[in-house]
């Protein structure tokens, strides 16, 4: 950014009187038909910048013939208007905490609650899935048919085994009654639950660390792991009221931990 363009920026100059100021900063006094053709600023436009100047207190008028005009010190002029900003930038600052305990304590009586969700369509659903699971750091857990597990197996098994090598817990809901292959399960060190909640959606419910949440819908179901729609939310609220629907903590009609 140039130094003129940073006057308007910090200073509110117009960009003649930024045009104007850094001239004579620069080239010392001079007259103002020389400032209007050094600057680029209509002879009709000259005076009146000049005179904005002037009343802005960093140029002044040399009594001389022809007259002349020479910028002051930015010392002087302008390190006290930046003092200035930043007491009303610190003023602020107290503002905004001031009304931000205000607002967390009128919010904490009204029992509302504001979270935000996002929608991914299509190929950008299960891109956004895997950038999702990598970022887990402590426990992701699954919640899906036996169906819809070896589709979402396929395709993101590798990870999970890498999330597994770093220790991630990596636990799984199996929607009830499903089949579960519990030799498979066996083979790849799963660590599962079939709980009693029967989704007949095509649907996969997945919780990271407690942080992101997501549910995948899967559009078709012919292919290895479909395109669908994900909702990624990180509402707690949300989160428990599907545990609540899946009944997790409460009906279990069958438990396998499997040890590696």
């Amino acid at each position: 950014m140039v130094i003129f363009e940073e006057l308007c920026e910090y200073f509110g100059f117009s960009e003649y009187e930024a045009r104007v100021y850094e001239f004579l900063v620069k080239e010392g006094p001079s007259t103002a038909r020389k400032i209007s053709m050094s600057c680029d600023v209509p002879r009709t436009k000259i005076y009146e910048t000049l005179r904005k100047l002037i009343e802005h207190e960093v140029v002044v008028e040399v009594p001389t013939n022809p007259k002349r005009f020479m910028a002051l010190s930015p010392n002087e002029t302008l390190r006290p208007l930046l003092k200035s900003q930043r007491a009303i930038i610190r003023r602020f600052n107290a503002l905004i905490s001031s009304l931000q305990r205000s607002y967390e304590r009128s919010m904490s009586l009204a029992n509302i609650v504001r979270g935000e969700i996002w929608f991914f369509i299509g190929q950008d659903a299960a891109r956004n899935l895997s950038d999702i699971l990598l970022r887990a750091r402590r426990k992701v857990t699954i919640s899906l048919s036996w169906k819809s597990f070896i589709q979402f197996y396929s395709a993101f098994g590798r990870l999970l085994d890498k999330l597994n090598e770093k220790g991630v817990e990596i636990l799984v809901y199996f929607f009830g009654v499903s089949a579960v292959n519990r030799r498979f399960c066996q083979n790849i060190g799963l660590n599962y639950k079939v709980v009693n909640s029967n989704f007949a959606l095509p649907m996969v419910l997945l919780n990271v660390d407690d942080k992101f949440s997501l549910i995948y819908l899967a559009s078709n179901t012919c292919s290895s792991f479909p395109e669908g729609i994900m909702i990624l939310f990180q509402s707690q609220i949300l989160r428990d009221l599907i545990d609540e629907i899946l009944q997790k903590d409460t009906v279990s009609i069958e438990e396998k931990e499997i040890k590696q």
